[in-house]
């Protein structure tokens, strides 16, 4: 009864760390190790919970170890079944991968910390270049604001993409060398799986997505290339344009992606594709810290 005790007491304190790690996570969108630690309490204590359920109703005389062990394979499998069905239902879909892009006169958050944090940035020297609304079908949309540093050299991408009654803060950063060669520092926190032009330097930091983070990361790593970077050419709309044509190819050229009659036949991703991007939602939900 003691450690009965224990594991309720246990599961309660998860919950409670559940619930009030949601309305965190909503109001510091740019802490996206909150989201993280979200998915982490809710899968201790679910996998507590089935452990107390399967105690108290089927296996009365097992050990709370093993119960607790079934219990979280037991939520992973279902967990990550969700994941394939929702990979398996876009690739069906017939909509574009990466949505479609409308230009805009303003596609920023009004909130306020946002408001604040487009002035830090500005403060920088960034001044915006260009804004998208991105349409993923569905009703679903998000807001896309490109900004060039001073000098034209480092480029920022930063996306607000909704999720439920709140949104999520996507960031990229990116440069181009003397040789041609794209860097970029991808803050990207959702899952992505395919892959990007062979040709081109990424680093994924998903636990990045505060841009001023970002841009500190992504300066790092130019200055330890050694390399001589030079202004952006493309304009802001060449640039999504090519960022998006770039990883279709590249994927479609890996077997990550269908192409013309194919992608109407069998969806847009391959099995690996679809793989490959289920392992990542795995991977970038539950361990971006390993990036």
């Amino acid at each position: 009864m003691a450690i009965e005790s224990e594991m309720l007491a246990a599961a309660g304190a998860l919950f409670a760390a559940f619930a009030l790690l949601g309305p965190l996570s909503r109001a510091f969108p740019l802490r996206a190790w909150l989201r993280v630690a979200r998915r982490w309490a809710r899968f201790a204590f679910f996998s507590l919970a089935l452990a107390l359920a399967a105690k108290k109703y089927a296996f009365p005389d097992a050990g709370f170890a093993e119960l607790a062990a079934a219990g979280a394979l037991s939520y992973a499998l279902v967990e990550t079944l969700i994941y394939w069905l929702q990979i398996c239902a876009a690739s069906s879909s017939g909509l574009p991968p990466f949505g479609t892009r409308k230009k805009a006169e303003s596609a920023w958050s009004c909130e306020p910390s946002m408001i604040r944090l487009k002035r830090k940035i500005e403060a920088l020297g960034f001044k915006k270049s260009g804004a998208f609304i991105v349409e993923f079908g569905g009703g679903m949309s998000a807001k896309t604001t490109i900004f060039d540093s001073a000098d034209g050299k480092t480029r920022l991408d930063v996306t607000f993409v909704p999720i439920g009654n709140s949104y999520i803060v996507s960031s990229s950063a990116s440069s181009v060398d003397s040789d041609g060669a794209r860097w970029a520092t991808d803050g990207n926190p959702t899952p992505f799986g395919l892959s990007f032009p062979s040709e081109w330097k990424v680093a994924r930091k998903p636990l990045a997505c505060d841009p001023l983070k970002l841009l500190k990361i992504h300066a790092a790593r130019l200055e330890k290339s050694g390399k001589t970077f030079v202004p952006i050419s493309e304009t802001p709309d060449e640039y999504a344009a090519e960022t998006a044509g770039g990883v279709e190819r590249q994927s479609a050229r890996d077997g990550l992606m269908n192409a013309g009659s194919a992608a109407e036949e069998s969806g847009i991703f391959t099995q690996e594709g679809k793989t490959r991007i289920w392992l990542d939602m795995i991977m970038t939900n539950y361990f971006p810290f390993l990036r």
